[in-house]
């Protein structure tokens, strides 16, 4: 008889197996991926430390799937035998024989191949994942299914057509290679034989570390230097790119190219420089869309994009080469901004202010040029207003300037007449003409000074201020006035202080003033209706002034007092035929000369009018 148990034994089997698969699902979709990723090289070169930075940073980021990943660092440049790869398959089989891995990660063309060859005893069935560089466009073709990636074709082109853009005068060409770089030479030896004709080349290669260096050293300056891949001397001894790169960069007169990222930084020039951290990126991320379950092909464009035209600028400064001569698209690094574009907010507003400045500096030279025209103009118009005032004066003198002219002219008439009369006799008696052609003389000097004065008066020119005793000037109008006032019957008198000091002004303009302050005082005295018309003429200096003072008063009825403020006015006269001019001209004169007129009115009967004229400084002439 069935126990219950046994009858329910298969039942409960079936719900514990159900109960499990969940559990068993989940666990099989969050599970970690293992890779082990093989380097061909060791690790202290700079283009294995660079692929594993981007492989790290690619699988580190990566949430789907997660990856636990193994690194192993070969050194296939110095232990390159069949004996070597038997170690190392062995040594894989057993490190690893405990783990399930899910790819395996291939870097460089020698891991590549070992990897194919012992794939079946170390990693049967494991798909393969390479990032290699080739000096040919490699032949996918003959790899398994499971195996892609990445294959970079050495662009050795690129580089010497950037030395030869930097360089055209560049006749020769130094190539230099470590030990072991047979592919790699006859590789280089077929671009080069397309440049046959254009440059000659020579090869340094499978020497010591030192003697390869001093070699290279003795490339000529203009000649080209480029570097190839360098992993081991002759000795079998360590060498990279890298170092090479910088003890020839020091030192050398050639400057220096490269064909990997090994010469990056390094003061070498630059070249087609594989970007092997974008390399390690590239390829990690193709082998996690393996892992996801993808199909993918050996990448096509990876030689395009991952092998830069790069240039080091500080090496161009180093070796003197033209920034213009850069091929387009090389990306420039390690360039020093200008002071454009490292200022150029600064420098904008610097211009902007600076235009600002000139267009207000530009305004204001224009604004002082118009000026100084119109004031050249005023000036001018102001000199023509002047002389048109000495001859409206002049005018108004003609006739007493006529009988001051007539009496000389008569005098000479009658004494020549009286000589000639003399002369008749058959013997002339000559003490009586002597006295006669004694006084013919001096009413003809008499009458050359009046029309001396008068031609002085009426002369056109700029003023030329010097030093001229007062009394002397005012003299010299009276004389010119004096008929005049005989006409009107008034009495002009000078009243002059001794020892007066000589002022600085224009003789003739200072004429002018006086005589029409004079020929006004005439005009006002002819108003008065009583006493003697007179005019007085006054000149003084205040004890320790440094200037004088000449007045002229006359005896007429003055100036009413709400006239007085305009006297001085364009146009306005107190006189009914007057033309309102000889007083401004008169007070611009005086201005112009440093001095003051104003106009008073007597404490009896008449007016004053007043002006002052600066003192010449002692030792003027």
């Amino acid at each position: 008889m069935l126990t219950l148990f046994q009858f329910l034994r298969p039942v409960l089997l079936i719900l514990a197996a159900l109960s499990q698969y969940p559990a068993a699902a989940q666990t099989d979709a969050g599970a970690v991926k293992q890779v082990l990723v093989l380097y061909g090289e060791r690790l202290d070169l700079p283009a294995i430390r660079d692929v594993e930075l981007g492989v790290r940073e690619t699988f580190s980021a990566s949430e789907s799937p997660r990856v636990e990943w193994y690194a192993e660092h070969f050194d296939f440049a110095r232990f390159p035998s069949e004996a070597n790869h038997a170690v190392l398959s062995r040594y894989l089989q057993d490190r690893y024989a405990g783990r399930k891995l899910d790819l395996v990660l291939a870097v460089s063309s020698q891991t590549l191949s070992f990897v194919l060859k012992y794939r079946p005893q170390c990693f049967p069935g494991v798909p393969v994942v390479f990032a290699v560089r080739t000096n040919e466009a490699m032949d996918t073709g003959n790899l398994p299914p499971d195996v892609t990636g990445l294959a970079l074709q050495l662009d050795l082109k690129g580089s010497i057509d950037l030395a030869l853009a930097l360089q055209p005068d560049a006749k020769k060409m130094v190539v230099v290679a470590g030990a072991g770089e047979s592919a790699t030479l006859a590789y280089a030896a077929g671009v080069l034989n397309q440049y046959a004709g254009r440059i000659q080349w020579r090869q340094i290669t499978d020497l010591p570390k030192e003697d390869l260096i001093t070699q290279a050293l003795q490339a000529g300056q203009g000649e080209i230097l480029l570097l190839l891949s360098a992993m081991k001397d002759s000795r079998g001894r360590a060498m990279s790119a890298n170092e090479l790169a910088r003890r020839l960069a020091a030192d050398s007169r050639a400057p220096v190219y490269g064909v990997g990222a090994g010469v990056f930084d390094t003061g070498a020039v630059g070249g087609a420089l594989t970007d092997f951290k974008g390399a390690g990126r590239r390829v990690a991320a193709m082998a996690l869309r393996v892992m996801a379950g993808e199909k993918v092909p050996v990448d096509p464009d990876a030689s395009r994009s991952l092998t830069p035209l790069t240039v080091d600028w500080r090496a161009l400064r180093h070796w003197k080469l033209s920034e213009s001569r850069i091929p387009e698209g090389a990306v420039v690094m390690f360039r020093e901004p200008t002071l454009w574009e490292d200022h150029r907010g600064g420098i904008l507003a610097v211009c902007a202010v600076l235009a600002v400045q000139t267009a207000l500096i530009a305004g204001l030279i224009t604004q002082r040029v118009r000026r100084r025209k119109s004031e050249r103009e005023a000036e001018k118009l102001r000199h023509e207003l002047v002389h048109a005032g000495r001859v409206t004066l002049l005018g108004q003198l003609a006739v007493s300037l006529a009988h001051e002219l007539n009496q000389p002219l008569d005098s000479i008439l009658r004494n020549a007449e009286a000589a000639e009369l003399f002369l008749q006799n058959e013997t002339p008696d000559l003490d009586e003409l002597r006295p006669i052609v004694a006084d013919i003389l001096t009413d003809d000097q008499r009458a050359r000074g009046v029309i001396d004065r008068l031609r002085a008066f009426l002369k056109r020119g700029d003023p030329q201020p010097q030093p001229l005793p007062p009394g002397e000037v005012v003299e010299e109008v009276i004389i010119l006035t004096r008929s005049d006032a005989l006409a009107r019957r008034v009495t002009i008198e000078l009243e002059a202080a001794k020892d007066l000091p000589k002022v600085l002004c224009d003789r003739v303009q200072l004429q002018q003033v006086i005589l029409n302050l004079l020929l006004n005082g005439m005009d006002a005295c002819a108003q008065a209706t009583a006493g003697e018309r007179r005019v007085v003429i006054g000149i003084r200096r205040e004890e320790g002034a440094h200037q004088l003072e000449i007045t002229v008063r006359d005896n007429g009825p003055g100036i009413p007092h709400d006239k007085r403020d305009r006297v001085f006015e364009p146009f306005f006269s107190t006189k009914p035929q007057g033309l309102g001019m000889g007083l401004p001209i008169s007070r611009a004169i005086i201005e112009s000369h440093g001095g003051r007129l104003w106009v008073d009115n007597n404490d009896g009967a008449g007016a004053v009018f007043r002006f002052t004229l600066p003192v010449a400084e002692e030792g003027e002439p």
